[in-house]
């Protein structure tokens, strides 16, 4: 873990998150850049982190790069995606280097 210092929410949400199947986390994880809900402190450049899930993404899923999905049809997904929006934002800072970290 990058960040020793975590509220029992985003502990809770990672442990979600690590039990997904890497396809899934890579959805996830570009859902959650491409959000609003990331705080502007966040040092980490959006636009290129989101490109190199996307590449990872269409390696697994090739459908991914030709088709528009609703995200809405992912129900853990949603869930965890909800979750994320319900935490604090410096949680939501901590959660996605952790996600990142464990992609």
């Amino acid at each position: 873990m990058i960040l020793n210092f975590k509220s029992m929410e985003t502990l809770n949400l990672l442990r979600y998150f690590k039990g997904l199947k890497c396809i899934d986390k890579l959805r996830l994880s570009i859902h959650l850049l491409e959000s609003k809900y990331i705080g502007s402190d966040l040092d980490i450049d959006k636009n290129k982190e989101i490109q190199e899930l996307e590449k990872r993404l269409i390696e697994l899923d090739i459908s991914y790069a030709t088709t528009i999905t609703n995200f809405s049809n992912y129900k853990t997904l949603t869930f965890l995606s909800a979750k994320f929006m319900e935490l604090a934002e410096r949680d939501r800072d901590i959660f996605v280097l952790e996600m990142l970290d464990n992609i």
